[in-house]
């Protein structure tokens, strides 16, 4: 009997149960959904907020979830939309060394509605970070803004640090479009936050970065949500898909 490899064996499976374990405790690296059936949407995001008594519904013939204007409303990625204690939260590690990416493809048919990411925090979801993208806010203008005072939970928008305008072109009324926010920790220990419109060539139309100095500490980990506003006029409001990964800063 060889003791001396038993042991090794005994080991190495030892070592494997701790990592299993550890990948099983460690935040999520990535998620992602697009809409062909009804149920993906439901099973995986938890409504916080609506207005007018309108919630986003599945369209079938357009494979995405359509928002009925006019209609504000906010949804946290959530696989356990039926529980929202803190245990079993979807949240990413965010770091100096790991990038967050959230993507989201969506079209909105009338002018000044939005599509908004918050940065959540999972202790306190009336907190977090809000990166709003406006389309055809202002006779053409699209606006790109960052809150660090955002109130997901209520679907608050907060107070503004930053906006910018960008002149046409960026995506037109009912153009697919994809929003694509990075969020990382700088050198300085400061969230920094960036956010990208691809039109639907996904050539970048605009974009725009914001470091976040209200806090002593950056906001990390995360949980990701959605805010939604439909405005009433002539076009359909829809998400098509939603990303989340984190990953390896760049």
């Amino acid at each position: 009997m060889n003791i001396k490899n038993n042991l090794t064996a005994s080991r190495r499976r030892a070592a494997l149960g701790a990592l299993l374990l550890l990948a099983a405790l460690a935040p999520p690296r990535m998620a992602a959904f697009d809409f062909g059936t009804a149920q993906t949407f439901g099973e995986n995001f938890r409504e916080a907020q609506s207005s007018n008594h309108k919630k986003l519904s599945w369209d079938k013939a357009g494979k995405s979830m359509k928002a009925p204007p006019p209609v504000s409303a906010t949804y946290i990625y959530d696989t356990t939309p039926a529980d929202a204690s803190a245990a079993t939260q979807n949240t990413f590690a965010v770091s100096q060394t790991d990038t967050l990416t959230v993507r989201v493809t969506f079209a909105a048919g009338t002018p000044r509605s939005s599509i908004g990411i918050y940065l959540i925090d999972p202790a306190d979801e009336r907190n977090g970070l809000l990166a709003l993208y406006n389309v055809d806010n202002d006779g053409g203008d699209d606006v790109i803004r960052f809150v660090s005072n955002a109130m997901p939970a209520t679907g608050g928008a907060g107070g503004v640090d930053k906006a910018e305008k960008y002149k046409s072109p960026g995506i037109a009324p009912d153009e697919t479009g994809t929003l694509v926010l990075t969020y990382g920790i700088d050198a300085e220990n400061k969230g920094v936050m960036t956010l990208r419109m691809l039109n639907g060539a996904g050539v970048e139309a605009h974009s725009a970065s914001h470091t976040v100095k209200a806090f002593r500490n950056p906001l990390a980990p995360v949980a990701v949500g959605l805010r939604v506003s439909a405005q009433n006029g002539r076009g359909a409001w829809l998400l098509k898909s939603f990303e989340a990964a984190a990953g390896p800063a760049r």
